[in-house]
């Protein structure tokens, strides 16, 4: 009897621990974005590798071409326009959107501008830009992007008073590049980058997050590996982290997003310091930010409200960052201890002197 029960409660186990996954799977499925089209090169080599490269020499013209496929079951709109390389977040491949005129390679493709079509179930259509290489060319790496975007409006949303900002919120856009890159004299790209601003937030969770904006100003893409260390006022590391980014492309630059989820920092001063290491080259800069009482309490209150506050460094960490306080509270120690035996050597010498006043007692007399 005992053995069947515990069978039946490790079968029911097993259950409830497959049925949780399904669950999560199918959880995960639904908010991945349905994506209706796919868009490639129309040459089979480069679809192979998903993108074009090609050699090229000032003033020349080249003419790419590709496929938009409608891959589901039902008519769809899409949008086809030319657009500038832009790295993602911490590096990454990314273009600009439709409502963004190009000012980088973008602008060397015609047509300009946005040229919508439909597409039938499982229809393919072809489409072409024309590339025009300018005639005063560095050697160099240049990449632009043909792009395709579809728009569908969302089911439910809540209206807005900003007409532009509801529409913007209403209109999910599923977008697909495929990039040209055109390399002429690349052996000859100069490398060059910068660390340009720097920048300390809280989010809305209560966490520190700091941005630093890194630019490529070289000719060639880059993939830059550095570190962030965060130090406060006593020269101790609060924050420490490597990285790797992925693609920084030329003349284009970086946001650099670190995200201190683990690290309260406490009022006070603070230094950042930030590295990059890229073609043998490093570069480094060093910030300097504060932490106020404000900011600190209000990141506090955000934390606990978000449920994600961690006192993993709290009141001895504190006290680390704040050695004044210690010192201060062993000054009022030594103070009060100092008065004690003040006192008590008063007292000594008080009594001392009561005793040598004190008549000493005369002798008896005998008859």
């Amino acid at each position: 009897m005992k053995k069947l029960f515990i069978r039946s409660i490790a079968m029911m186990s097993l259950v409830l621990f497959i049925t949780s996954l399904f669950s999560s799977y199918s959880y995960a499925l639904s908010l991945t974005p349905e994506t209706n089209f796919i868009l490639s090169p129309i040459k089979s080599a480069e679809q192979t590798i998903g993108h074009y490269v090609d050699q090229i020499t000032p003033g020349a013209q080249r003419e790419y071409t590709f496929y938009a496929t409608n891959i589901s079951k039902k008519t769809i709109t899409l949008k086809s326009y030319p657009a500038d390389v832009l790295p993602d977040e911490n590096g990454g491949k990314g273009f600009s959107l439709s409502n963004k005129k190009p000012a980088a390679m973008g602008t060397w493709m015609s047509p300009q501008g946005v040229q919508e079509f439909k597409l039938k179930p499982k229809e393919k259509k072809q489409f072409s830009f024309v590339v025009n290489v300018p005639k005063d060319l560095e050697p160099g790496q240049y990449i632009a992007v043909a792009a395709v975007e579809e728009s569908t409006l969302a089911e439910s949303q809540s209206v807005t008073a900003d007409a532009k900002e509801a529409k913007l919120a209403a209109d999910i856009d599923n977008r697909r590049g495929v990039q040209m890159i055109m390399e002429y004299q690349k052996e000859n790209s100069y490398h060059e980058m910068s660390i340009d601003t720097f920048k300390h937030e809280y989010i809305s969770d209560g966490s520190s997050q700091i941005t630093i904006q890194l630019s490529n100003k070289g000719t060639i893409l880059e993939r830059p590996v550095g570190r962030i260390i965060v130090k406060n006022s006593k020269d101790s590391v609060v924050f420490s982290e490597g990285y790797n980014a992925d693609s920084i492309y030329s003349k284009t630059t970086a946001k650099m997003v670190y995200s201190l989820n683990d690290s309260i920092l406490w009022p006070g001063q603070y230094t950042a310091y930030y590295e990059a290491t890229f073609a043998g080259q490093t570069i480094s800069r060093t910030f300097d930010f504060t932490v106020t009482e404000e900011e600190n309490q209000q990141s506090l209150e955000n934390r606990q409200l978000a449920g994600s506050l961690q006192i993993n460094n709290s009141f001895g960490d504190w006290l680390k960052a704040h050695m004044w306080v210690m010192y201060l509270f062993i000054f009022v120690v030594l103070l009060i201890l100092g008065l004690l035996l003040f006192l008590i050597i008063l007292l000594w010498k008080r009594r001392q002197e009561k005793d040598k006043q004190k008549p000493s007692p005369t002798p008896p007399q005998h008859v």
